[in-house]
């Protein structure tokens, strides 16, 4: 159907219509541009000093206006005065530095001086003259080594003197000599001091003073060693790296490159904190020399690194050089200039972090979570990745180290931030504009300063400034053209500020605020559900003790199916080891390989773990690098890939599921005796293995005939009266590791029974313990938090309090009970609660205490206690002392506690409520789970059944109670241990040395420390935290009841405390009265006494006196029914039977002279090795059995 036709009148009308709505649209036009040329023309008549950083869409596109002369002559008068007013201010800034800096070292100077002033007391001049004879020793003992003279002698030549037959002869002994390691003994130093001198020198060591004294010791060992290294370090050959370390104050001391510069005054923002490395793992240094005021011995080491071209792992860190152009302000990506203009906290913030705040797309709470988790200097880019993933961060990263800049992405692929990286080091990848000439003319350039809307992308040609079309786009461009010209001047690697930079997470945690991401939060999820299938095997080594190192002789490998493999070999030598025992170890594998399924996981179970990887790890055909394991320095872990049998192997140690020695475990198998020190090196040289006459074999065991029958019984006498050993040697190796497979396979069937997990997904008991009771709902609702309510909710942990009564020496005679609670931290469990849902920040305006104490079901606080009103003997406030220990005092202060810590401070010490004052904390709001109560009844239950038969896993269940609550409050993972080979070795070296904390060989294998790229802390303290609160709380129940009622007690551990056997009724009579609960029992939540019976009679004992002299060290007078005397001894470092030969020998036989000599205030000296061997583990994975172990000490 047509349209209706228009007449000629409307028609006309519509085109006029549509000819005014065209006029009005141009109109419109018209005047919007109109508005833009004004606007522009505004721009061009009003000049600006845009930032160098200015974005590329706000730079006008028009062409400069040209100045008239009167006008350039102006700007260049204003230019002037501005560069000399920022000149002047800049000079006063470094002056005030350097005037700071001065005042505070002539503070320093005036401190340590005035301690020598003519009026010194005489032990401050006798201190200083001993410290100063002491460095002297120790100067002429490094001088006089024979080994080190030869180094310097072939390493160190002057430079003048430097010839081409010496370098060749330097060259050759390092090529020939690839590490080296000296140790000076210089203890014979102290031979000279007079014992009078050190009496003095020690009693200083008591006075407030001490810290200036230890300073003065510890710079008096530096400077040595720096004197030492000297000429090492300034004509160190390409590719020799050298260090020294020294044991002082219970920290192993590095004598770096850094600090040697420092000690020779070229720097002067370092010191010997900065190289104070606790590494607790160097065997060479003991513990006891540890705490010597005196360093006893120290260790010089260094090794050839041969160069790397090419680095393996992308990682990104600090920038690595200091911008020339001062004029050219690029603090915004973190590049200091060559005057340290950055200040400190801009300096040590981590790259990443820095790059991601200038890019303001990153909330502040994301930004102190990612620096909550990164650790060390450098951070891989599988590290980043991960981190973005984690925190849901979008990242384009432009690697500007490539020939062609390449962009790599990290995270969602939603609005991305911009990055770079350069020559390991990230930097906000945002436009920027300088042009070539500029960089190829700084003097000028800083002279023509920055030119408006032009900035610093101009070019001069005679008197007048133009556009330079060659200019950088980005930052990455300007970073890298700036590198070409050698504007940016790399930071040498032993700069004291580039070494100064240690990042670590736990130093950015804000003082006051709390807030945290969401990504802090996980919920606490079971395992996996999916099942894995092992094949377990059993294994153990047959060691000498005798000669410089352990050697071994015989290897055994049960499997769990019965097959059994035996090897051995007598002949193996320190220098045939390695050979030797890679084919013997080769072989196990083979039979490794042979018996497991391909399906399964193959394990295999050392027991101790931690001697006997000192024959696996240095030995073993391992094709990769591997991770091991370390638990309170020991290894309790590895897996192996075996290059010959293409499969995997895990080795654990079966020590950390059941610790107990095997000799205790093996109770239940009836385990055999057997003659330890006939197998020797010596021995094997002297006898036929296979023909030892049975005299002389016997005579090394204690009981010569029972040995001897036991050889009868087992057929290994010969005719001829001779033994073979070997057959003996190998049925007592193999009955080793049947008792072992026997006991964890019961271990592994009862646990399973218990809790429904297998023992073999898990390396340690409280790994299996804290699993357990996520199974078991313990943790439903619950979260693993991380970041800052992590580090502050720890800070509450108060350990168990062992303390003798108001901390004072006691000697008490009477009748004296052990009174022990039953199983304390499983009834701890019994008590409590967890805590469901997410931390609350607590706001102190609203949250007052008795708001928390109403509305939380648990809440973590720093507040403030004004006063202690009820002084107690045994106390509950802690006070951390000047060495980081914690104390218990009846003092005020403000502390770190939870809501139970803080009841029983308020209930025990009667501190009122209305006067504490909370300042800061956490606290939740989402009820209580009681679940933990019947989990940990359960347990208890079970291993009272096993108790009662007798049955020594009974402990190994008394050790799942205990550890449940140990993994909820576990520290952060700061460090990993690989081994390597000598090539991975040296790309660490080369690529990763600022994470490198420590190596050590082992065979031809190193074992190498560095710290992680990113921290593994996630768990949930809260439980730990409770657990342990709730224990004081049972204790001090008890406790003080008894001092209400003027019941004395003399000394508490923990769980058990010392007092009067005649005053347990009464106290048993008013705490039913008190608490409606019975106190004497066997159940969770009581007591009973807990004195061992008499060991000849096997009758009760009661203590007729008790003598405690400090933490962990008292002895009681155990008396029977029938007047026959024993004693109870405790030591801390010292067994039991060290102490009663001690006291045989020195003290008529009577422990409580040796005690009431200890109390007096004198001094005793323990040999440790008495009847005993201990065996020492070195820096080469060696062991050695020490000839001399002796430990003195003092109270």
């Amino acid at each position: 159907m047509e349209p209706p036709r228009l007449t000629r009148s409307e028609a006309l009308a519509k085109a006029r219509a549509a000819r005014r709505a065209n006029q009005e649209r141009a109109q419109k036009l018209r005047e919007e541009r109109i508005a833009r040329l004004q606007a522009a023309r505004e721009r061009r008549n009003q000049p600006t000093d845009l930032p160098i950083d200015l974005p590329t869409d706000e730079l006008p596109i028009e062409p400069p206006r040209k100045l008239t002369r009167s006008e350039a002559l102006a700007k260049a008068r204003e230019a002037r005065s501005n560069k000399r007013a920022h000149s002047a201010a800049l000079k006063e800034q470094r002056s005030e530095r350097l005037r700071a800096y001065h005042q505070r070292r002539r503070e320093e100077r005036q401190q340590l001086q005035g301690f020598q002033d003519n009026d010194t007391p005489a032990d401050e001049q006798t201190a200083y003259e001993v410290i100063e004879r002491f460095q002297n020793e120790l100067t002429n003992t490094i001088r006089q080594n024979e080994l080190f003279s030869e180094i310097l002698d072939k390493l160190s030549p002057t430079v003048d003197r430097i010839s081409d037959e010496g370098v060749d002869d330097a060259i050759a002994y390092i090529n020939t000599n690839p590490t080296a390691t000296i140790t000076f003994n210089y203890a014979k130093s102290l031979e000279d001091l007079e014992p009078a001198d050190l009496e003095s020198l020690y009693r200083l060591m008591l006075t407030p003073q001490a810290p200036f004294y230890r300073h003065t010791l510890r710079q008096a060992v530096y400077a040595s060693y720096a004197e030492a290294l000297r000429r090492i370090r300034v004509n160190l050959l390409p590719g020799l790296v050298a260090q020294s370390r020294f044991a002082h104050e219970g920290k192993v001391h590095m004598v770096t490159p850094a600090y040697i510069a420092f000690m020779n005054g070229q720097y002067d923002n370092i010191g010997p904190d900065s190289h104070i490395l606790p590494y607790k793992q160097d065997e060479e240094i003991t513990q006891e020399n540890m705490y010597t005021i005196f360093p006893p011995e120290a260790i010089v080491s260094f090794r050839r690194v041969t160069k790397r071209t090419k680095s393996n792992r992308r990682k990104a860190g600090w920038a690595p050089w200091v911008n020339k152009l001062g004029f050219l302000n690029l603090s915004r990506y973190q590049i200091d200039t060559t005057q340290h203009d950055l200040s400190k906290e801009e300096a040590k913030e981590h790259c990443l972090i820095y790059a991601l705040r200038m890019s303001k797309q990153v909330s502040e709470d994301v930004l102190k979570a990612l620096a909550m988790e990164i650790y060390g200097h450098n951070l891989t880019f599988i590290a980043l990745r991960q981190l973005c993933d984690k925190f849901g961060i979008s990242l384009r990263v432009t690697d500007y180290e490539r020939e062609k800049p390449r962009a790599l992405h990290f995270g969602p692929r939603d609005k991305e931030i911009w990055l770079g990286v350069l020559d390991e080091h990230f930097f906000i990848n945002e436009p920027l504009w300088v042009s070539e000439w500029v960089l190829s003319n700084p003097a000028e350039a800083e002279r023509t300063g920055s030119q408006g809307h032009l900035g610093w992308h101009y070019k001069k040609d005679g008197e007048f400034i133009l556009s330079d079309p060659n200019h950088t786009r980005t930052v990455g461009d300007l970073l890298r053209k700036m590198k070409a010209m050698n504007h940016l001047v790399p930071i040498p690697a032993d700069d004291a500020t580039l070494l100064s930079r240690n990042y670590y997470a736990m130093k950015h945690i804000s003082p006051t605020d709390l807030s945290y991401p969401e990504q802090a939060c996980t919920p606490i999820r079971p395992r996996s559900s999916e099942a894995s299938s092992y094949t377990l095997f059993f294994a153990d080594f047959e060691t000498t003790t005798d000669g410089d190192q352990h050697l071994p002789y015989m290897l055994c490998c049960v499997c769990e199916n019965g097959q059994e493999l035996t090897l051995h070999s007598y002949e193996t030598t320190a220098s045939n080891v390695k050979g030797v025992w890679t084919k013997k170890l080769t072989r196990m594998m083979v039979f490794v390989s042979e018996n497991t399924p391909p399906e399964h996981q193959a394990v295999v179970y050392f027991h101790n773990l931690n001697y006997d990887m000192a024959f696996i790890i240095p030995y073993i055909h391992a094709k990769n690098k591997f991770d091991v394991v370390e638990v309170n320095n020991r290894i309790i872990g590895f897996s192996v890939y075996c290059g010959v049998t293409g499969q995997m192997a895990t080795f654990r140690d079966s020590y950390a599921l059941i610790s107990s020695p095997l000799r205790d475990f093996g109770k239940m198998f009836d385990l055999e005796i057997f003659p330890y020190e006939f197998y020797s090196t010596v021995n094997f040289t002297k006898y036929p293995i296979n023909r030892v006459p049975v005299g002389d074999y016997t005579s090394y065991y204690d009981d010569a005939q029972e040995l001897r029958d036991h050889l009868t019984r087992l057929s290994l006498i010969t005719t001829d009266g001779t033994v073979d050993a070997h057959l003996y040697s190998q049925h007592y190796c193999l009955l080793d590791c049947n008792v072992l497979r026997k006991g964890v396979v019961k271990f592994r069937e009862q646990l399973r029974e218990v809790t429904g997990l297998d023992c073999c997904d898990f390396l340690t008991l409280p790994s299996i313990a804290y699993n357990y009771l996520i199974s078991k709902g313990v943790f439903e609702g619950c979260y693993d938090i991380s970041a800052q309510p992590q580090h502050f909710i720890r800070k509450c942990v108060l350990g168990g309090r062992c303390m003798l009564c108001r901390n004072e020496k006691q000697d008490v005679e009477g009748d004296i009970a052990d009174f022990d609670a039953v199983s304390l931290y499983p009834s701890a469990m019994a008590r409590i609660y967890t805590l469901p849902g997410k931390p609350k920040i607590v706001d102190p305006s609203v949250h007052t205490l008795d708001w928390l104490r109403e509305h939380a079901s648990g809440f973590f606080v720093e507040a403030t206690i004004p006063d202690v009103p009820h002084w107690l003997d045994f106390l509950l406030i802690p006070h951390n002392s000047k060495h980081g220990i914690k104390e218990y005092l009846n003092e005020p202060g403000t502390f770190f506690l939870d809501d139970l810590s803080l009841d029983n401070i308020c209930t025990f010490h009667k501190v009122p409520p209305a006067s504490i004052t909370i300042h800061r904390g956490y606290y939740y709001d989402e009820g209580k789970n009681y679940q933990i109560r019947s989990v940990i009844s359960e347990l208890f239950n079970k291993r009272r059944e096993l108790k009662a038969q007798k049955n020594p896993l009974e402990k190994i269940y008394k050790l799942l109670m205990n550890s449940c609550y140990g993994k909820s409050i576990i520290k952060p993972i700061t460090e990993r241990t690989q081994v390597v080979n000598e090539t991975e070795l040296d790309n660490i070296l080369h690529w990763e040395a600022s994470a490198m904390i420590a190596y050590r060989q082992a065979g031809d294998k190193y074992i190498v420390n560095t710290s992680l790229n990113i921290l593994r802390a996630k768990s949930f303290p809260t439980f730990g935290v409770h657990v342990l609160a709730m224990s004081k709380r049972i204790m001090s129940e008890v406790m003080c009841l008894a001092q209400d009622l003027s019941i004395p007690i003399y000394y508490t551990d923990t769980d058990s405390m010392h007092l009067p056997s005649g005053s347990i009724p009464q106290l048993e009579q008013e705490f039913r009265s008190k608490y409606d609960r019975e106190l004497i029992g066997e159940e969770l939540g009581q007591f009973h006494t807990d004195f061992p019976a008499n060991p000849a009679t096997k009758l009760p004992t009661t203590s007729k006196r008790f003598i405690g002299v400090g933490k962990k060290t008292y002895v009681d007078k155990l008396v029977d029914p029938q007047g026959n005397i024993s004693y109870f001894t405790r030591m801390k470092g010292v067994p039991n039977h060290v102490i009663f030969k001690t006291a045989e020998e020195e003290f008529g036989n009577d422990p409580l002279a040796l005690y009431k000599t200890l109390y007096d205030g004198n001094p005793v000296t323990f040999d440790l090795l008495r009847n005993r061997v201990s065996f020492q583990l070195n820096r080469d994975l060696t062991y050695t059995t020490r000839r001399e172990f002796k430990r003195r000490v003092k109270f």
